[in-house]
C-alpha cells in the first residue's frame, strides 16, 4: 500500500516590507491618508511626514498616523509585519494608560491596485497607529521655551506621575489576543527592570557608544562615566536591592521627556516604550529620572529641583532620591548613544549631521555631570557649645560646597517675629530655659530645622544643621530622616577650651552684633544639660578644633577622609 501523500502546509508569504526611504512609497501612502474615509480632517491640509529611526510618522492637522519602520536594531526588531501591527496594538493599550483620549485605533495598511488604501478590501501590506494630534502650543517644551510652565503644572504632573507609579503592577501592555509580550509570564514581568537587568542594559550600553569614542565623547569621558557607574552598582548595591524587593520595579512610560508631556488644556502622557518590555519595566526613580533629566538638558534645573521635590511627597517615596543621579546618568547616556544611531542614517544633511553630533556631545557631557553627582546627599549636624565657632564654620562649609546651611537661631528668631514675639534681630536675653528657649520653643526650633533638611534632602541636596544638637533626641530625629532620604550623615563638634570659649562669649556679647543669645552666664546651665555623644558612632563623629582661623576649621572639616560630598544635583 502506498504511503499517503503529505499534505504541504500553506503559509501565506509575508509581503515585502514598505521602504520608507522611497519617495514613490511615501507619496502613495500619503494619497492613501488623504483618500481616508475613517478618521478624517475637518480641513485635511498638507501631510507632514517625520522620520525617526524606529517610526515613519504622518501627521494632519487632526490627527497622527504612525508605522513602524522595518529595521532591526538588536533592542527593536520590526522586520516582519506580524510584530509590526503587534506591536501597534502594544503603543495603543500601554499609551491609553497616560492619554486615553489621544490614541484612537490601529489600522491597515491595504493593498489598492498600484497603490494602497486606509483599512481597504485589500490584502494588508502594513499597520498604523492612529492618534488625535495634540495642538503644540501646550506641550511641556514648547510652553517651557515660552517661560509658561507654572508651579501648578508641577503640582498636578508630580501627582499625576505618582499615581501612574503607584497602580497596581500587574502587566497591562499585553497583545489584543491576551499574551504576555514576547512570551513571558505576567508574574515574570516586574523582574525586568531589576539589578540584573539594568546591569545588563548598562554592558550594552557602554557596548555600542565604544564605536563613538573620539567623535561624540572623549576616552575619559567614556572611562569617567563607566567607573561611576559600575562604583555606584558596587555600592549602593543594597540600594538597588531593596528597590525591587520593595515593589518599585514597575511597568513605566520609558521615555518621559518634555515633548511627550501635555501640560494645556489638560494633562497628557504620550508616546511611551512599547518595543522592548526591558526599556520601559524599570524603577519609578528611572522613570522619573528621564523627565528631570530632560529639564537639566533643556536649561531648567530649578524647575527639575521641584517636580523632584513634589513628586517624591507625592508617592511619599524618599527613596528615590539617591537614585536620581544614576538614573539621570543612564537616560543622557541613552540618549546620546541614540543620536550616535541615528547617524548612520545616510540621507541625513550636513547641516543636520552636524547639529545631531552636537546634541549627542551635549548629552554625553550632561551623563558626566550626572556621573559626579551621584554621591549620596549629606546631612551634616555642625554641633557644639554656644560660642564655640560652629555657626561660622556651618557657613563656610556651605559656601564652599555650594549647599544650604542653616541656623537654629536664625529659625527660632523667625517663628518668634512670625508670632509678634520679637524682631528676627532681636536679642531675647531670657535664663537658660525661658523666654524662647523653653522646651516647647526648642523642640519646635528643632522641628523647623528638620523640615528645612527634609526640602533639601528631597531636591537630591546635601545641607548643613547648625545647631547645639545638646540632646540625643534631636540627634536621633536627624540621623532618622538621613535614613529615609537613602543620606549619609555625619556630625561635626565644635570644640574650644573653656577659658577661649568664654572669652569669645565675652567678645561676643560686647560686639552686639550675633543673633545668638548664648553668653557666659548661660554656659554652666548648658554644659550641665548638655547629653555626651556616646550614641554617635565613632566613624561618623569629626571633633574640630575652632581655636585657630576659620580657614583652619574648615580645612579639618573638608580634608577629612569620611567627608565626600557631591556635587549638588540640579545646580544651576
Amino acid at each position: 500500500m502506498p504511503a499517503p501523500v503529505k499534505e504541504k502546509s500553506v503559509i501565506a508569504a509575508e509581503p515585502a516590507a514598505l521602504d520608507w526611504l522611497d519617495t514613490e512609497t511615501i507619496a502613495q501612502v500619503e494619497s492613501a491618508l488623504r483618500r481616508r474615509t475613517l478618521y478624517r480632517d475637518a480641513h485635511p491640509g498638507e501631510i507632514t511626514l517625520v522620520q525617526t529611526h524606529i517610526s515613519s510618522v504622518f501627521l494632519t492637522p487632526e490627527h497622527v498616523f504612525k508605522f513602524k519602520r522595518p529595521v532591526d536594531l538588536g533592542f527593536a526588531d520590526f522586520r516582519r509585519l506580524a510584530r509590526r501591527r503587534h506591536f501597534c496594538h502594544q503603543e495603543l493599550t500601554l499609551n491609553r494608560r497616560l492619554a486615553a483620549d489621544v490614541y484612537l485605533d490601529v489600522l491597515p495598511l491595504t493593498a489598492a491596485g498600484d497603490g494602497f488604501a486606509v483599512a481597504g478590501d485589500g490584502p494588508e501590506v502594513d499597520a498604523m497607529v492612529v492618534m488625535r494630534r495634540l495642538p503644540t502650543a501646550g506641550m511641556m517644551d514648547t510652553m517651557l521655551a515660552a517661560g509658561k510652565v507654572t508651579e501648578a503644572h508641577l503640582d498636578t504632573l508630580a501627582r499625576r506621575l505618582a499615581e501612574f507609579h503607584a497602580r497596581p503592577a500587574a502587566l497591562e501592555g499585553r497583545a489584543p489576543e491576551g499574551r504576555a509580550p514576547e512570551g513571558r509570564a505576567q508574574d515574570d514581568m516586574a523582574h525586568v527592570g531589576g539589578m540584573a537587568q539594568l546591569a545588563e542594559n548598562w554592558r550594552e550600553n557602554f557596548a555600542q557608544v565604544e564605536p563613538h569614542i573620539g567623535t561624540l565623547l572623549s576616552a575619559e569621558r567614556f572611562a569617567a562615566i563607566r567607573d561611576a557607574v559600575e562604583g555606584f552598582m558596587a555600592q549602593r548595591r543594597g540600594l538597588l536591592q531593596s528597590r525591587e524587593d520593595g515593589g518599585f520595579i514597575r511597568d513605566g512610560h520609558g521615555d518621559l521627556r518634555c515633548e511627550h508631556i501635555q501640560l494645556e488644556p489638560e494633562l497628557r502622557v504620550i508616546d511611551c516604550i512599547e518595543f522592548n518590555d526591558r526599556f520601559r519595566y524599570g524603577d519609578t526613580a528611572n522613570d522619573l529620572a528621564f523627565l528631570l533629566m530632560d529639564l537639566v538638558m533643556l536649561g531648567h534645573p530649578r524647575l527639575a529641583r521641584g517636580l523632584l521635590t513634589r513628586y517624591v511627597q507625592a508617592a511619599g517615596d524618599p527613596g528615590a532620591v539617591p537614585l536620581i543621579a544614576f538614573y539621570a546618568c543612564y537616560r543622557a547616556f541613552v540618549r546620546g548613544k541614540v543620536l550616535g544611531f541615528k547617524l548612520a542614517d545616510q540621507n541625513l544633511s550636513a547641516g543636520e549631521r552636524a547639529q545631531m553630533e552636537a546634541r549627542a556631545r551635549a548629552f554625553f557631557a550632561l551623563a558626566e555631570r550626572f556621573a559626579t553627582q551621584m554621591g549620596p546627599p549629606v546631612l551634616f549636624l555642625v554641633c557644639g557649645l554656644m560660642g564655640s565657632g560652629k555657626s561660622a564654620l556651618a557657613r563656610g562649609m556651605g559656601e564652599q560646597w555650594g549647599i544650604p546651611a542653616y541656623n537654629s537661631d536664625a529659625l527660632r528668631k523667625e517663628m518668634a517675629a512670625a508670632e509678634a514675639a520679637a524682631a528676627p534681630e532681636a536679642s531675647r536675653a531670657a535664663d537658660f530655659g525661658a523666654g524662647i528657649y523653653t522646651t516647647e520653643w526648642t523642640a519646635r526650633t528643632y522641628g523647623a530645622l528638620l523640615a528645612r533638611a527634609e526640602a533639601a534632602l528631597a531636591a537630591g541636596s546635601s545641607v548643613i544643621l547648625d545647631a547645639s544638637y545638646g540632646k540625643r533626641e534631636h540627634r536621633a530625629a536627624a540621623v532618622a530622616l538621613a535614613g529615609r532620604y537613602g543620606a549619609d550623615w555625619l556630625l561635626v563638634e565644635c570644640r574650644l577650651p573653656e577659658a577661649l570659649l568664654r572669652d569669645r562669649l565675652e567678645q561676643r556679647a560686647g560686639r552686639g552684633d550675633s543673633i545668638s543669645d548664648g553668653r557666659v552666664a548661660l554656659l554652666p546651665a548648658q554644659q550641665a544639660a548638655f547629653e555626651p555623644f556616646t550614641d554617635i558612632p565613632p566613624e561618623r563623629h569629626i571633633v574640630v578644633d575652632t581655636s585657630g582661623e576659620q580657614q583652619a576649621s574648615l580645612r579639618q572639616v573638608t580634608g577629612h577622609p569620611r567627608v565626600a560630598v557631591p556635587a549638588p544635583l540640579f545646580s544651576e
